[in-house]
């Protein structure tokens, strides 16, 4: 037989010492959880927010003296008052008391659901938690590279792909939400900054006709300005102004077609660039 001060020191005959650390763990977790969320990605954070609502309810409703005492008894009752030991434990708000090892159940799986919260096996349309998908384009005016920035951010992999005149970003599947929801926010951020080639149809014809056919003609005589200077060195007349109109549009050839050589080879030799880790970078 116990009296109500022996509740009150949390030394109540039926309350074991155990149950006590427990309800102190989920109040240091509480509060660890607390300090995680500013630096947690949305996923993440919504999963930590569902676990700390879920340990603040068992903290409050089976909190020490609260095990087997009716939460609607009155505690400023007289001192005098005794609690006899019974096998018939009392009901909590009308409903059943829950033993320890039921809780610490409920907290196992709570644990491995937050701790495994991406999801394995197949998905909507057959698609797996690691399968790619498609978030972007930079087609629709928004650059690749800042896309790719803004997902490092929130420890989000992701990659860009190369499908034939555009370049598409890329998430797993799992991560698809957030990762649509982080570039929605970040819109101004990711927007390409410089007009696209392709949108200029003319200007492309034009950079096609001339990587096709003049560049290959006049990288063919490249050589002529060499001739022509070194014939110009040994010769007492000056060069006709014919030949140096040649040589200066041979040049002008030349500069152009390299120039657009490693744009091209910088823009688009990498098919397919896969980033895993927020400390790479890619060169698109």
């Amino acid at each position: 037989m116990s009296t109500k001060r022996d509740l009150d020191d949390g030394t109540r005959t039926g309350v074991e010492a155990s149950d006590i650390r427990l309800s102190n763990e989920w109040r240091s977790r509480s509060t660890d959880i607390q300090g995680r969320l500013p630096d947690a990605s949305p996923l993440r954070r919504q999963n930590l927010l569902v676990e700390k609502r879920l340990l603040g309810f068992l903290s409050h409703t089976y909190g020490p003296g609260n095990w087997r005492r009716d939460v609607h008894s009155d505690r400023d009752v007289s001192s005098e008052l005794y609690f006899f030991e019974t096998d018939n434990e009392l009901a909590i708000g009308g409903k059943p008391p829950k033993s320890s090892g039921l809780i610490r159940a409920v907290l196992k799986k709570l644990s491995v659901a937050v701790a495994g919260f991406v999801p394995v096996g197949s998905r909507v349309d057959g698609l797996r938690a690691e399968d790619w998908v498609t978030i972007a384009a930079e087609s629709s005016n928004i650059s690749p590279k800042a896309a790719q920035r803004v997902l490092w951010r929130q420890d989000i992999s992701s990659r860009v792909t190369h499908v034939g005149d555009d370049l598409f970003v890329q998430v797993r599947s799992s991560d698809r939400g957030p990762a649509i929801q982080l570039l929605a926010t970040a819109r101004n951020e990711i927007r390409a900054r410089r007009p696209l080639r392709r949108r200029n149809p003319p200007l492309w014809a034009a950079h096609l006709l001339h990587d096709k056919i003049i560049l290959p003609v006049a990288l063919s005589f490249a050589g002529l300005p060499v001739v022509y200077a070194v014939l110009a060195i040994h010769s007492d007349e000056s060069p006709s102004q014919l030949d140096l109109t040649v040589s200066i549009a041979t040049v002008i050839h030349i500069v152009w077609g390299g120039i657009l050589l490693v744009h091209r080879r910088r823009r688009f030799v990498t098919r397919t660039a896969q980033v895993d880790r927020p400390n790479e970078t890619l060169r698109l």
